[in-house]
């Protein structure tokens, strides 16, 4: 069936064309009975009514079949307004808003289907009830077992803290004590020294503080190791120093020093000739026990602690080479220019302390390799080599 609007215009005329139906088609969303009463209605009217009313209903009307619109039409028509302003609606108006107040019948099947959504969501929310409450438990367990597992820690805390408490007050006394290592000193003067008496607990005796009195009036002793034995000997091991060396101070007095450089006893008279000789130095007044100050002005202050190094450095290398009986004296008129008198035969240029050891166990074989009554500068300052180079006296 062919549609109203393509079917052939009735005149043959194009001038006799009704308005409307030129103009018909050009605006899609008006029918030519809506553009009419457009047209020739009031302006007072067409102000009234509201734009979207309009817009709606052309849309509707555009895509609605033809007997739609006749029947929209009809009742537009039959609806009018009162001088009131009042709007009369139409049987059929009436009878389209019953039909949308009747209640709509559903389905057995949405029903069911509506049934069974409750269900799943009342499901749903037990499930989540049910993991929320395993939750806590869970929770609350694992506080609970965090909370024995503190105390018991504490508890075992608490008991180490108790015995070693109690060990230290009941147990562990000091019952015996060990001297080692003393041959100049007795034992008694040593136990006086040390401070320590028996019955004190062993465990809170500063091994520093015992070797620190032990020390300080016993001027022989270079050091002092102190260990325990538990659970109640104390044991002192004393190394005894072998002073072997005079140094006169800037009075002219003559003090017994050790290697390593602790003043332990002043000499009298001549005595000081049985011992190495230390010359090119001169040491402030000292006091007993402790280290030597070399004598320099404030300008030498520099070289009078290289002096002091280079001292100690040769000193104990000679006590390491086992010289310290054939060695007759030792000068030190600089960091840099040592040497030494081997008995009365040889006078030992040593240069620096760089490789001091070597050049000492280097002066003994040489002395081995001369006759017992060759004399003469050895030079062991090592500048053209690892050689030493002998000079003898002629």
């Amino acid at each position: 069936m062919e549609h109203k609007r393509q079917r052939p215009a009735r005149y043959s005329d194009p001038e006799a064309r009704v308005p409307e139906e030129q103009e018909y088609g050009k605006r899609s969303s008006e029918t030519p009975s809506l553009r009419r009463r457009r047209e020739t209605e009031p302006p007072r009217e067409r102000q009234r009514r509201r734009p979207e009313a309009d817009t709606v209903r052309a849309s509707r009307n555009a895509g609605a079949s033809s007997e739609s619109r006749r029947r929209n039409r009809r009742a537009e028509q039959a609806t009018q307004k009162t001088p009131t302003g009042e709007r009369k609606r139409s049987a059929g108006a009436d009878r389209t808003r019953k039909t949308a107040e009747r209640p709509t019948v559903r389905s057995e099947r949405s029903i069911n289907a509506e049934k069974q959504r409750k269900a799943i969501r009342k499901e749903n929310a037990r499930l989540e009830r049910l993991r929320e409450k395993q939750r806590r438990k869970a929770k609350r367990r694992t506080v609970k077992r965090i909370n024995k597992g503190l105390f018991k820690r504490l508890i075992i805390m608490a008991g180490v803290i108790v015995a070693v408490i109690l060990s230290m007050v009941i147990f562990f006394r000091v019952e015996t004590i060990e001297i080692r290592g003393a041959a100049y000193y007795s034992r008694e003067e040593i136990l006086k020294a040390c401070g320590v008496a028996t019955g004190d607990n062993l465990l809170t005796l500063s091994r520093g503080e015992i070797s620190g009195n032990i020390m300080a009036p016993l001027k022989y002793v270079e050091s002092v190791k102190v260990s325990r034995q538990l659970p109640n000997t104390l044991i002192i091991q004393v190394t005894e120093s072998d002073p072997q060396y005079a140094v006169q101070d800037v009075e002219g007095n003559f003090y017994l020093m050790t290697a390593q450089g602790r003043v332990v006893e002043s000499i009298t008279g001549s005595g000081y000739k049985d011992f190495t000789i230390v010359e090119g130095l001169t040491i402030e007044v000292p006091t007993l026990g402790e280290d030597a100050v070399i004598h320099a002005d404030q300008s030498e202050s520099t070289k009078a602690k290289g002096q002091l190094e280079a001292m100690k450095s040769l000193l104990s290398a000679i006590e390491r080479a086992s010289l310290g009986r054939h060695i007759a004296s030792v000068q030190i008129p600089s960091a840099y220019k040592l040497t030494l008198w081997y008995e009365d035969r040889f006078l030992v240029e040593l240069g620096d302390t760089k490789r001091i050891d070597y050049k000492l166990e280097y002066l003994k074989t040489v002395i081995n390799e001369q006759e017992p009554y060759v004399t003469g500068t050895i030079d062991l300052t090592l500048s053209d080599g690892d050689k030493a180079n002998l000079r003898p006296d002629k």
